[in-house]
C-alpha cells in the first residue's frame, strides 16, 4: 500500500522517497527558508489528500495542518554611538551586535541591503551612508548589502538624535525586517534597528581678526589699532556667554615691554556684537627697531581655548636733538676778557649712548658786533666720540678795545644728525666803560736869548678831544692877554 499527498498548499509539499520504501508517501510542511519566498512568514492553514492505494483499488481522506510561525528573529540590537562634535565621520558596525539567536543554521550572516534603511537625519548629523567596512562583520557577496553605517556631523552642532531605521536580511536573501518603521514592517519590534547618535558638544577655539604691520617714528605711538574677536570661530552662538580674556606679549622687551602695550576691551557677552577691542604700542622712548607682537585672545572654555595672531611694529630712528648747559652772564670791564668759560655739551637730550658716534660741531654769534664780533669768540673743543664722556668745551669773549656796552651770545651745538639736529643758549655780556688817562706829546727842549721867548710851540694831548696850545713863560713873567694856553 502506498499513501499519496496531493496539496498545492505553499507550506506543505510532497516529500521524495526517503529511504523508507513508502515512495511519495511522505511530506512535509516548509519551515520558510524558501528563497522564493523572501518575507519569512510562511504561515496558514493547509488542507491537502491522503490517498491510501493497493494497486487495487484506493481510500482517500482529506487532511487540515495549521502553521503557525512563531518571529524567531530577534536580531536587530538597537545601537547608541557617543561622538565629540566636529568628530570625523565615524564608521558604525551596526550588523557586529544583533542577536542571532533563534536563527536556524545557515542563514548567516547578516546584511543590510540598501532598500532595508529608512534616514531620519537631522541635527547634529548631517548624513548617513551605507558602506562595507573591513573593520565590520563581512557581509555575504550579495550586490547592494551593507554591514556598516559612516555618520558624518553637522559642524559645529551637538545633540542627540536617532537617524537610521533599519532591517535585517540574511546570507539566503530572506529578509527579516524592512521598510521605514517598525510599524509599517509588519513585524516584530526586535527586527528593527535603530541608530542613536548622541553628539557631546566641544568648545570651539575663538577667534581673533588680523592686525596690520605699524611703521612709526622712534617716541612715537601706533595710536588705537582695532580688531575683532568672537567666543566662538564658527560664528555661533552657543558659547556667547563665555568671557574672553585678551593679552599681548613682544619679542624685543628693550623696544616694546609688555607695559607699553595696552588693549581695551571689555566683553559685553557677546564679543561678535560688542565694541572691538583697541590695541596702542607706545615703544619706549628713544629706541628703534622692530619687535613682533603677539596677542592672544583665551575663551576659559577649556580644550582648544585660546588662539593668537601676530603683528610687526618697526621704529623708525629719529635724531635726538644735542644739549648745551647754561652759561651764566658776564660782567667784564672794558679792554678785558670773560677768560676761559666751560660748558656742557651732549649729542642726545635724553643722554643715551645710541647717538654717541655723533660729531658736534659747535658755534657762536653776537647780538652787537661793534662790541663783540666772531672774532672776538673764541671756541675750545674736540669731539672725543662721546661728548658727555668728553673734556667740555671752553668760550673766552675778548670785546673790541675801548668798547663798552653790552652783547647778546648765542652758542648753537648741531650734531648734523638731521631733524632736530642743533640746539642754542644763549648769555650776555657786559662791558663796563673805563676811564683812558690823557696824552701830551713831547716838546723839544728850547733855547732862547735872555728876554726872549721860545715862541708858541705846538704839542697834543688828548683832553676833551681838544688839541690845546702850551707856552712857555720866563720865570717870574705872568701871562698877559696875548698869552693863550696853559702855564707849565
Amino acid at each position: 500500500m502506498y499513501l499519496h499527498v496531493s496539496s498545492t498548499s505553499a507550506i506543505v509539499q510532497p516529500s521524495p522517497d526517503a529511504g523508507t520504501g513508502l515512495g511519495n508517501g511522505w511530506f512535509h510542511v516548509l519551515d520558510g527558508a524558501d528563497p522564493a519566498n523572501p518575507l519569512y512568514t510562511l504561515n496558514g492553514t493547509a488542507v491537502f489528500q491522503v490517498v491510501a492505494t493497493d494497486g487495487a483499488g484506493e481510500v482517500s481522506a482529506p487532511a487540515t495542518i495549521t502553521v503557525t510561525v512563531v518571529d524567531p528573529v530577534a536580531l536587530a540590537v538597537d545601537d547608541s554611538v557617543v561622538m565629540n562634535e566636529d568628530d570625523a565621520p565615524l564608521t558604525v558596525c551596526h550588523i557586529d551586535n544583533d542577536n542571532p539567536n533563534n536563527v536556524p543554521a545557515g542563514i548567516l550572516p547578516l546584511k543590510t541591503p540598501s532598500g532595508f534603511i529608512t534616514l531620519n537625519v537631522g541635527s547634529p548629523v548631517q548624513s548617513v551612508t551605507q558602506v562595507n567596512s573591513p573593520t565590520c562583520s563581512t557581509p555575504d557577496n550579495v550586490a547592494g548589502a551593507y554591514n556598516a553605517f559612516e555618520v558624518t556631523l553637522v559642524p559645529n552642532a551637538f545633540g542627540s538624535v536617532t537617524p537610521v531605521y533599519y532591517g535585517i536580511q540574511d546570507s539566503t536573501g530572506l529578509s527579516f525586517s524592512g521598510g521605514i518603521t517598525c510599524s509599517q514592517i509588519g513585524v516584530s519590534t526586535d527586527s528593527c534597528g535603530h541608530i542613536t547618535v548622541t553628539v557631546n558638544p566641544v568648545n570651539d577655539a575663538p577667534s581673533i581678526g588680523i592686525i596690520a604691520d605699524q611703521v612709526i617714528d622712534e617716541d612715537g605711538s601706533t595710536g588705537a589699532i582695532s580688531f575683532s574677536v568672537d567666543e566662538d570661530q564658527a560664528g555661533n552662538s552657543n558659547e556667547d556667554s563665555q568671557t574672553l580674556t585678551i593679552t599681548a606679549s613682544s619679542s624685543n622687551t628693550a623696544l616694546i615691554d609688555t607695559g607699553e602695550i595696552a588693549i581695551v576691551w571689555t566683553d559685553g557677552g557677546d564679543a561678535a556684537g560688542s565694541t572691538q577691542p583697541t590695541i596702542n604700542v607706545t615703544p619706549k622712548a628713544d629706541q628703534n627697531g622692530t619687535a613682533t607682537i603677539t596677542v592672544t585672545v583665551n575663551d576659559g572654555g577649556g580644550g582648544t581655548e585660546e588662539v593668537s595672531t601676530t603683528f610687526n611694529v618697526t621704529v623708525n630712528a629719529v635724531n635726538d636733538a644735542p644739549t648745551v648747559g647754561v652759561i651764566a652772564d658776564q660782567v667784564i670791564d672794558e679792554d678785558g676778557s670773560t677768560g676761559a668759560i666751560s660748558f656742557t655739551v651732549d649729542e642726545d637730550s635724553t643722554g643715551d649712548a645710541n647717538e654717541d658716534s655723533q660729531t658736534l660741531t659747535i658755534t657762536a654769534s653776537s647780538s652787537n658786533t661793534a662790541l663783540i664780533d666772531t672774532g672776538e669768540i673764541a671756541i675750545v673743543w674736540t669731539d672725543g666720540g662721546d661728548a658727555a664722556g668728553s673734556t667740555q668745551p671752553t668760550i673766552n669773549v675778548t670785546p673790541k678795545a675801548d668798547q663798552n656796552g653790552t652783547a647778546t651770545i648765542t652758542v648753537t651745538v648741531n650734531d648734523g644728525g638731521g631733524g632736530t639736529e642743533e640746539v642754542s643758549t644763549t648769555f650776555n655780556v657786559t662791558v663796563n666803560a673805563v676811564n683812558d688817562a690823557p696824552t701830551v706829546g713831547a716838546i723839544a727842549d728850547q733855547a732862547i736869548d735872555e728876554d726872549g721867548s721860545t715862541g708858541a710851540i705846538s704839542t697834543s694831548q688828548w683832553m676833551n678831544s681838544s688839541m690845546k696850545m702850551v707856552r712857555v713863560m720866563p720865570s717870574g713873567r705872568q701871562p698877559d692877554a696875548d698869552d693863550h694856553g696853559v702855564e707849565q
